[in-house]
């Protein structure tokens, strides 16, 4: 078997323990894993010492490109979750100038994503009153999943939804096969909610 990448010796982590195995890799993926496996591969990394483990999905932050990398931008925030050991995240779709809530804000988030992230992503979708329009478009561009908010967001430029909005929004998300994560309405004030923060956090 030829792979385009051998990591040989790391402590691997499965199911059933810790064990010292070799890894395959081909297309950007684990095609083989075992004791001292045979083949050839382009590259070999020796992992002597090192833990190999499953990386973790992070399915919400908010990298607030573009318009608002000064908060927090796909450069410094993946470098951050990379580091943690996260190898995919999800950005919402709120925080951007423009929000993520048609295709062309979707493709030119992506294309910044692509040029900056140092991990892989996906990108969520957004709910708002006027765009019910975009949601098939922005399902067929490849969003994760759409977000929506009943109390305001914070954001000028990411409205809450109403409720023909919502229902509308909810039945054509359905339709597309699709999730809708649902930021509710506070009811009440708390004393563990009074720190100051930035929009859809």
């Amino acid at each position: 078997m030829h792979y385009d990448l051998f990591i040989r010796n790391g402590d691997t982590v499965l199911e059933t323990g810790v064990k010292k195995m070799d890894l395959g890799i081909k297309d950007g993926k684990i095609a083989a894993i075992g004791a001292e496996l045979e083949g050839s591969a382009k590259e070999e990394l020796d992992a002597e010492g090192k833990t190999i483990f499953p990386g973790m999905v992070d399915v919400h932050v908010h990298f607030d490109e573009p318009g608002r990398e000064y908060w927090e931008g796909f450069h410094t925030g993946s470098s951050m979750l990379a580091a943690g050991g996260c190898t995919t995240f999800f950005d919402m779709p709120l925080n951007g100038i423009p929000s993520t809530v048609t295709k062309q804000a979707l493709l030119d988030k992506a294309s910044i994503g692509e040029a900056k992230s140092h991990i892989d992503f996906g990108l969520w979708g957004g709910l708002v009153p006027g765009h019910l329009d975009d949601l098939e478009e922005l399902s067929d561009s490849g969003v994760m999943g759409f977000k929506a908010f009943l109390s305001p967001s914070g954001n000028p430029e990411f409205e809450s939804v109403d409720d023909e909005t919502l229902l509308a929004g909810m039945e054509k998300i359905a339709e597309l096969g699709g999730i809708l994560a649902l930021h509710s309405k506070a009811r009440r004030s708390s004393p563990f909610c009074s720190r100051k923060k930035k929009p859809g956090d």
